[in-house]
């Protein structure tokens, strides 16, 4: 759910750390970017921290049953999208 990422993003790293698999999850991201807002009855610039994907984490983990499942089945999480099992460059 959108505004409840941090809340998931502790309970999966708690799961992987109870299941013991920490070996096959290897990174969790909320992706957020960097916003500047000017406040003109301040006359100053603040950087605010906003959600690029509301309601989404992206996780990086090796594919087999043990890890979807603890995956699928963790508190927070109400679709896994497993479009391709494929290999992606998340550099590019």
């Amino acid at each position: 759910y959108s505004g409840h990422e941090n809340k998931v993003k502790e309970n999966l790293e708690k799961r992987v750390e109870s299941m013991g698999l920490q070996d096959c999850l290897f990174n969790i991201v909320i992706p957020e970017h960097e916003v500047l807002r000017t406040m003109y009855h301040a006359s100053s610039v603040i950087i605010i921290s906003t959600k690029t994907y509301p309601g989404n984490i992206f996780l990086t983990l090796l594919i087999f049953l043990p890890s979807l499942i603890s995956v699928s089945t963790c508190s927070g999480i109400t679709i896994l999208n497993r479009q391709s099992c494929n290999p992606i460059d998340s550099t590019s």
